[in-house]
Formats: C-alpha cells, sequence, structure tokens
C-alpha cells in the first residue's frame, strides 16, 4: 500500500471515531447480526484479541453477554481513544496499531 492511500485510509477511520456506535458501518441490521454472530462463536469466560476493533461495541458486547476479556487493536488512534475509556471497565484493552507489546499476543 502507497504512504498517500495509508493516510487516506486512516484519515477516514479516524473521522467514522466520532460516530460512536455506527463508526464502523451505517447498515445497522448487518452490525447487529455480526456482533451477534460472533458472540455466540466464541466460548464464555474467552481471551479475545480483536484486530481492527474500531470503537470496541464487538469488545463490549463480548465482555456483556460471555464475560470475555482481552484486547482490542486498531489503525486509528482517535479510534483508540475514542474506545479506550469505554473498555476498561470491561476488563478490555485497546492499543494502535504496531504499540502492540509482544507479550499480549503469546
Amino acid at each position: 500500500m502507497s504512504e498517500a492511500a495509508g493516510r487516506k485510509i486512516l484519515e477516514f477511520w479516524n473521522g467514522r471515531a466520532e460516530l460512536g456506535s455506527v463508526a464502523g458501518t451505517n447498515d445497522f441490521i448487518l452490525s447487529k447480526i455480526e456482533r451477534d454472530f460472533i458472540c455466540e462463536s466464541i466460548a464464555p469466560n474467552s481471551r479475545v484479541l480483536d484486530l481492527g476493533c474500531g470503537n470496541a461495541t464487538s469488545l463490549l458486547q463480548l465482555a456483556k453477554e460471555r464475560n470475555c476479556h482481552g484486547v482490542g487493536v486498531d489503525f486509528s488512534p482517535v479510534m483508540v481513544k475514542e474506545s479506550q475509556a469505554r473498555v476498561e471497565q470491561a476488563g478490555f484493552a485497546v492499543l494502535k496499531g504496531p504499540d502492540v507489546p509482544a507479550v499480549l499476543i503469546e
């Protein structure tokens, strides 16, 4: 990917971060179906690594419905900032892109 393309993608996701629960898509039905499928597929009390976690809506649903914990990672520093306060109380951490410590991925 070119540097210019990477900047455009980052600008897009940084802009979407301000949209809260609709940051990933405006298709609310599809988004709910996807999150419900993920929740049904993950065993209760699992440790989760969510790559591209966005605003952490899926992580929060996993914490609430399946008692999961773990780490979310996102490319957009604005998405990370928006989601960090939301997920810390639920037992998750959200980190920016390549800043993920190796110990969290082991």
